[in-house]
């Protein structure tokens, strides 16, 4: 997911932990691998769920005030706060591991997924069918 950012510009960007990929999204390990590889819906889905996660600045765990608001490259509202043990907090889901560099790319993980109303219905859709 990270590959898909310009490795020359800074981003932080708060990545759904695996479980959550499979969880949430219904994707597997080999299923997210498979997007790079040619698969369009895993694809679409990580594109999309980029956009909601991807903040077009550089942001480590101790820079962020006690409430701090962020516009995703979306335009998805995003909160970020730190707890009172000072752990990351974002849109309510905690970080499972912070800070991860990879060029000028942050990288947080986090325990579930950042998306809009209509990106989570169509996951809700799709598992009720």
């Amino acid at each position: 997911m990270v590959s898909m950012l310009p490795k020359d510009l800074p981003f932080t960007v708060f990545v759904p932990s695996q479980d959550s990929f499979g969880r949430v999204l219904g994707l597997q390990r080999s299923n997210a691998s498979a997007g790079a590889e040619g698969d369009d819906n895993t694809y679409a889905v990580l594109s999309h769920m980029l956009g909601f996660s991807a903040v077009p600045r550089r942001l480590l765990a101790a820079d962020v005030p006690p409430r701090l608001p962020l516009d995703s490259v979306s335009g998805l509202r995003i909160h970020a706060s730190r707890d009172v043990r000072g752990a990351l907090v974002v849109n309510s889901l905690r970080s499972e591991c912070v800070d991860a560099i990879r060029g000028e790319t942050v990288v947080h993980v986090i325990a579930g997924v950042l998306m809009d109303a209509e990106f989570e219905r169509s996951f809700t859709v799709e598992s009720d069918n």
